[in-house]
C-alpha cells in the first residue's frame, strides 16, 4: 500500500512538471517548480524519502520547510536519531508537544538518553514514562545503560551446535548491543553478526548453542514470554 501511494504522488508530481513544460510557458513553469517548492510536498518528499530509507535526504527535506508541523518536527528527530546525530534528535524530539505525536518523542527521548547521551537520571526517567504506556512498551526494550559491557562479534571460537536462536536484526549497532546484554542474562552465549543488506549494515544478535532444532524451539517456547527470537541453522 505505501509502495502504490508513494507511486501515486510521483506520478502526480511527474505530470505537474510535463505538463508546465509542454506549455513552454516560463511563468507557468515557475509557478509549478514553486508548488512542487511548498512546504506540503516536500513534507510528503521527506516522508517517502524516510520510508526508503534515504535519511539524510529526508532530513534535508524537511529542514527545507519553512513552517513545519508537528509532525514534520518529529521526523527530523526520527532523522537525526537514525543518522547518529542525538543531540539534534534531543532537541526536535523536545520541541514535540502535540498528544498525537509526543508519544514517539518521548520514546525517542528515552532510547537517546538509554543509549547516546550519558545521563542516568534522565534515563530513568524516560523509562518510566515508556513503561508506563503499556502499548508502547511492547514495542521496545530500554534498559539502564550497561557501562563497558559488550558483545562479541563475530566470535573466533567454534561454535558447539548446529541450529541457534535470532532475536534481532538491527541498523544501528548500540541496539543490537542492548538487545544482547538481555539475551546474555538469559544465561546463553551471545553474539553479534553484522550482513550487508543492500548496501545497509544490519546488526543480527544470536543466542545460544543447540544440537537439535528440538532443543532450540524448546529454548524458544521458554523465552517467549520475554523475547521474540526464531530458531535458525549455525551462521557460518
Amino acid at each position: 500500500m505505501k509502495t502504490f501511494i508513494g507511486i501515486i504522488i510521483l506520478a502526480s508530481l511527474t505530470s505537474a512538471i510535463f505538463g508546465a513544460v509542454l506549455q513552454v510557458n516560463p511563468e507557468s513553469l515557475e509557478v509549478a517548480l514553486a508548488e512542487l517548492d511548498s512546504d506540503s510536498t516536500l513534507a510528503v518528499r521527506a516522508r517517502l524519502a524516510y520510508a526508503r530509507g534515504l535519511y539524510h535526504s529526508a532530513k534535508d527535506l524537511a529542514e527545507r520547510i519553512s513552517s513545519p508541523t508537528q509532525a514534520d518536527i518529529l521526523l527530523l528527530g526520527q532523522c537525526c536519531h537514525v543518522l547518529a546525530q542525538p543531540h539534534a534528535a534531543r532537541g526536535y524530539f523536545s520541541r514535540v508537544t502535540d498528544p498525537g505525536h509526543l508519544p514517539i518523542a518521548l520514546l525517542g527521548l528515552a532510547e537517546l538518553y538509554c543509549l547516546y547521551i550519558p545521563d542516568a537520571d534522565s534515563c530513568e526517567r524516560y523509562i518510566d514514562i515508556v513503561d508506563g504506556m503499556g502499548y508502547l512498551s511492547r514495542f521496545v526494550m530500554l534498559d539502564m545503560p550497561v557501562g563497558d559491557v559488550e558483545i562479541e562479534i563475530e566470535p573466533e571460537e567454534v561454535h558447539l551446535g548446529a541450529w541457534t536462536l535470532q532475536f534481532g536484526a538491527f541498523q544501528m549497532e548500540t541496539l543490537a548491543q542492548q538487545l544482547a546484554v538481555k539475551v546474555r542474562k538469559e544465561g546463553l552465549r551471545t553474539w553479534i553478526v553484522p550482513v550487508e543488506v543492500e548496501e545497509i549494515t544490519m546488526f543480527y544478535v544470536f543466542g545460544g548453542e543447540f544440537a537439535t532444532k528440538g532443543e532450540a524451539a524448546a529454548q524458544a517456547d521458554a523465552l517467549a514470554r520475554e523475547f521474540e527470537c526464531r530458531v535458525v541453522e549455525m551462521p557460518e
